[in-house]
């Protein structure tokens, strides 16, 4: 009998909708796409705190990338635009089921947030791990590592053409989901 892999999940985007936060962006800063910049910069920012091995605290992060946009615009945040981000996230974390589970992993330095931190941590070889992720910069890392690696394709994204590809790609978390039990039903079976 072949051993199942255990499953790890990516929580931006993937657990987590951060559409939600677009229209109070869109608010802010008068752009239709301000909520999309703003979650590239706080991708590029926590890598080259992460590659400069600094851990910050990726809401601190997130404030500061906020700060920093709404800076280069000449637009003043306000504390209830703050707050009102604030809510919609841990309303949206909230309402993932999963998210309770693997909240925990947030407190973790991102420097150590890394593929060998977490098969240490689940005492698991890394062919023994499957990624389900709505990036393919987390699959691509995930698959170079030895993991298996679904990508959810969402709005904005797909597969990219260069380097590792994901094992398997899927519209949502249901077509991930059923592709799985496919696959590993018939190693099993």
């Amino acid at each position: 009998m072949t051993n199942l892999p255990m499953i790890v999940f990516d929580v931006n985007e993937t657990l987590l909708d951060l559409d939600t936060m677009t229209p109070i962006f869109e608010r802010i800063f008068h752009e239709k796409l301000a909520m999309r910049l703003w979650f590239a910069n706080l991708i590029l920012y926590s890598e080259a705190l992460t590659l400069a091995k600094l851990y910050v605290p990726f809401t601190d992060i997130g404030g500061a990338v906020l700060q920093m946009l709404a800076d280069t615009r000449g637009i003043r945040i306000m504390a209830a635009d703050k707050k009102e981000l604030t809510e919609v996230a841990s309303s949206s974390m909230a309402e993932s089921s999963i998210c309770s589970i693997i909240v925990s992993a947030s407190t973790i330095p991102r420097s150590d947030v890394t593929n060998p931190y977490v098969e240490k941590q689940l005492r698991v070889t890394p062919s023994g791990l499957f990624l389900i992720a709505s990036h393919t910069w987390d699959t691509l890392g995930a698959v170079a590592a030895g993991w298996g690696a679904a990508l959810i394709k969402r709005p904005g994204n797909d597969v990219l053409s260069v380097g590792p590809q994901p094992t398997l790609v899927g519209a949502n978390l249901d077509d991930v989901a059923n592709q799985l039990i496919r696959r590993f039903s018939q190693a099993t079976g």
